[in-house]
């Protein structure tokens, strides 16, 4: 695929996360993760390191977070961009590396796995965007190095590009554990398709240092509940994935057919539409005149292999993780499986027709179908980060305006209650997106945030009215309706 076909695909992408503004709509971890730390950043060694300890598993995710992420807390919007681009990038490689197998992906394919609207949390939430998005850029960018070795005739840059796919391959697997298991098959089928046995090490060094990591913070119990293994019940937990997976398809399938009206909604109310819509045009328009899939493919069951190899091993973690919960952004990586499979099932269409310029006719309709129905839908996915934010924004300043600061500089105790009908109700969301007020540590971290001061108590959500300090009840509009001291 042409460069020129990536620029606009990141246009495309920039613009509808830009649609309703140049700015980021942080929710629930955000301020926890990014914000707080961004407050005691005069030490971090001290304040984050030694306190949190969440190096413990993901060990290199909280290292950026606190050196690095948190130095965009008063602007994520740029933070945000940063993240969309490695996310072009990982499209960019993934094309590359199948180039270097002779696998050739459709321009469908492409654009599926690069605007699906399956990828929202994964890809526009930065808590989670931070770990996903970027670890996967690091193992297709550490493949696609050690391959572009392979060509190299002069020992210097050779050295040069397979020192750095072994840099990025073993930084890859500290992010997330989906990423451990991605990177171990996708490497060593991409070696075995070339048969370079011989580099296997590479992948399989990664999986080990991060592997003997777990297992010592385990041995020492300092490793959190999401690293503990459940090696005998196995076989349990595939079925249940199984009924998960299928579960979160099937509910982003309902989810995009309700979201297209509330996106067509915001569309039809501003003027930028109109550049919008000019932009998806000039990116058809030059999809078919350059006819992006054009050639033979020889390499279907390959592909097919590829595909669903990228699919299941995102999975496995969660088979062997005792206490994994599977969520929205773990469909991430699979997504990008699942793409390469639709692909295949084009690929097996276009093959029964043997006229070139029908199959682009028929390709370049499929592919503007998906390029603006899915931007349609991710500009309200867009939306209900900022309905969340709008209502987290008004129920936190409230507790802070209407507790005084020794409240909070002595921790005491605080429960917030309302009826979660009435705020599910009054977000509006048909998709996952969870509001900090669901939880008490979210909302914590967001008054620290509010207050730029990490002094707060326990804040407990729908609970514990009979013993803490202060209950706080909020009515159907998320208005404080009444506020009890009980100690």
């Amino acid at each position: 695929m042409k460069k020129i076909f990536y620029i606009l695909l990141l246009a495309v992408i920039v613009f509808q996360f830009s649609f309703l503004g140049l700015e980021y709509f942080e929710v629930v971890d955000d301020n926890n993760q990014l914000g707080i730390y961004n407050i005691v950043n005069d030490d971090i060694t001290e304040n984050v390191i030694k306190k949190y300890k969440a190096y413990n598993v993901r060990p290199l995710a909280f290292i950026t977070d606190a050196y690095i992420f948190q130095h965009f807390w008063d602007n994520l919007y740029v933070l945000l961009v940063i993240i969309l681009i490695i996310h072009v990038l990982n499209v960019f490689l993934i094309d590359r590396i199948c180039e270097k197998i002779d696998i050739k992906l459709n321009v469908l394919c492409l654009m599926f796995f690069a605007l699906s609207p399956i990828l929202m949390e994964g890809l526009y939430w930065i808590s989670a965007s931070t770990r996903i998005v970027i670890s996967t850029f690091l193992s297709l960018a550490s493949i696609y190095l050690l391959l572009k070795s392979f060509d190299e005739e002069g020992k210097g840059k050779k050295i040069f590009y397979l020192i750095s796919s072994v840099v990025l391959n073993l930084a890859c697997v500290g992010f997330y554990e989906q990423t451990v298991a991605l990177n171990l098959f996708l490497f060593s089928f991409v070696l075995i398709c070339l048969k370079k046995y011989k580099y296997l090490w590479i992948p399989g060094i990664s999986t080990a240092w991060i592997g003997a990591w777990y297992i010592y913070f385990m041995a020492n119990g300092q490793m959190q509940a999401r690293g503990e293994l459940n090696i005998s019940g196995i076989f349990g937990a595939a079925l249940e994935l199984i009924k998960e997976v299928f579960r979160y398809y099937k509910n982003e399938y309902y989810n995009f057919m309700y979201s297209l009206g509330f996106g067509e909604n915001i569309l039809l109310s501003t003027v930028l539409s109109l550049a919008l819509l000019a932009l998806i045009g000039t990116f058809i328009y030059y999809i078919y005149k350059n006819n992006c899939s054009k050639g033979e493919n020889k390499s279907i069951i390959k592909k097919f292999l590829l595909g669903a190899i990228i699919f299941v091993s995102p999975f496995l973690p969660f088979l062997v993780l005792k206490d994994s919960m599977l969520a929205l952004r773990n469909l991430y990586m699979p997504t990008l499986g699942l793409s390469i499979l639709i692909g295949v099932i084009l690929d097996l269409i276009l093959k029964l027709i043997k006229d070139e310029k029908l199959c682009n006719i028929i390709e370049t309709a499929l592919v503007s179908c998906v390029l603006i129905s899915f931007v349609t839908v991710n500009i309200a996915g867009v939306d209900n980060y900022r309905k969340v934010k709008r209502i987290d924004d008004k129920v936190v300043k409230q507790i802070v305006e209407n507790l005084d600061d020794e409240v909070f500089e002595e921790r005491k105790t605080i429960s917030v209650n309302y009826d979660p009908d009435a705020l599910f109700k009054y977000k509006n969301l048909s998709n996952y997106v969870q509001s900090t007020v669901e939880s008490g540590w979210a909302v914590m971290g967001k008054i620290q945030v509010y207050r730029n001061d990490t002094s707060v108590g326990l804040v407990y959500i729908n609970s514990m009215q009979d013993e803490a300090d202060y209950v706080l009840y909020f009515d159907e509009e998320m208005n404080l309706d009444n506020k009890i001291s009980l100690n």
